[in-house]
């Protein structure tokens, strides 16, 4: 019993701290919040991990305009278009990072559920789209009820809007793990740690358009700045990163991209084209570092595929193509990235020529 009594406090006062640090803001309704002065024209800092904004994205949705020009979907590496690259100062970019094949298709269902009437779509797609191995890095569980919603639209036009609603059991159960996990206690310890007090009485704020501080910020069109020491880096850390990146879990060395995405891709578009969207496609680049460096194997195959797959799906229906996974035909060089996948907001006219 005595044992009891001094465990008791020790585990209450473990989660309490995990729920007031909360580096991903899982406890908190800090993402209704940013998602707002966004969507209000403000540009903001935020401390959290970029891998979770998922839920952020969600609520810009919600709360942006019903009727706009342009949104961005896409991964990662399309985090950085901005208005000047996709041509419209009314856009909103909701890319994600590590997006999957479930990622863009809920982001599309989010939009779809919520009725927002955008013209153009600027579609930014990797192999991570049409690999179905790559779905392991995907974190869609919350979401994934849209991405089922938007795949019965594009495959049978009998998706039910009203019965579409995010994944409360998997968002409850994201929370119950994280008062049990050691690795979110950690990261909560490195967030006060490297936060002070700002951990808890500054996790995010307006800031100035291009501010460049210690983590990511958004601006009013919800595209992202790199952090100071993202800018910062030269061409050695990009060709350093490359030099231990997982070329080959990440690019899927001896598969093949799937079949039946490929034909479900031709779908969706096709789809969007009925709904009067003009789509266009982008695919970003990789560092010539990391591409000379994937050439050299003959059992990479997924990014020849992907690349005829948007060529010939832009020859079929007629849509304009930005860029190319090989950094020779878009005149990269390794200093226009961050790091070994990331290319820079100010190279992005190396991509959108037209």
């Amino acid at each position: 019993m005595k044992k009891l009594l001094v465990l008791l406090p020790s585990v209450l006062l473990y989660f309490l701290f995990i729920v007031l640090i909360d580096p991903n803001f899982l406890f908190s309704s800090e993402d209704e919040k940013i998602s707002q002065s966004i969507v209000d024209g403000n540009s903001v800092f935020v401390y959290k991990k970029v891998e979770t904004y998922r839920n952020l994205k969600k609520c810009i949705i919600e709360r942006m305009p019903k009727n706009t020009e342009c949104v961005v979907v896409g991964p990662s590496t399309s985090l950085v278009f901005d208005s000047q690259s996709v041509g419209s100062s009314s856009f909103y970019n909701l890319s994600i990072t590590h997006g999957s094949f479930q990622d863009t298709l809920a982001i599309l269902g989010i939009l779809e559920a919520n009725d927002v009437n955008y013209k153009k779509l600027v579609l930014n797609l990797d192999n991570f789209f049409f690999d179905s191995k790559a779905d392991k890095y995907a974190n869609t569980d919350f979401i994934k009820p849209y991405a089922d919603y938007m795949s019965s639209l594009v495959l049978d036009g009998k998706g039910h809007k009203s019965r579409v609603h995010p994944d409360y059991a998997a968002l409850l159960s994201s929370k119950v793990d994280a008062l049990f996990s050691v690795s979110y206690f950690q990261d909560s310890w490195r967030y006060l740690s490297s936060r002070k007090l700002h951990a808890l009485t500054r996790r995010w704020g307006i800031v100035d358009s291009g501010f460049a501080g210690d983590d990511f910020s958004y601006d009013q069109n919800a595209a992202i700045f790199y952090p100071k020491k993202a800018v910062e880096k030269t061409e050695q850390d990009v060709i350093d990163y490359v030099s231990t990146y997982d070329i080959e879990g990440v690019f899927s060395f001896g598969s093949h991209i799937s079949t039946e995405r490929v034909q479900f891709f031709d779908s969706l578009v096709a789809y969007l084209k009925s709904r009067g969207r003009e789509v266009e496609l982008v695919l970003v680049p990789l560092p010539p570092v990391m591409w000379d460096k994937v050439s050299e194997k003959s059992d990479c195959y997924v990014l020849d595929e992907v690349s005829k797959v948007m060529e010939k799906t832009r020859e079929r229906y007629g849509l304009v193509l930005h860029g190319s996974l090989n950094p020779y035909k878009c005149g990269v060089v390794n200093a226009d990235f961050y790091d070994a996948r990331h290319i820079r907001r100010e190279s992005l006219h190396k991509l959108f020529t037209e």
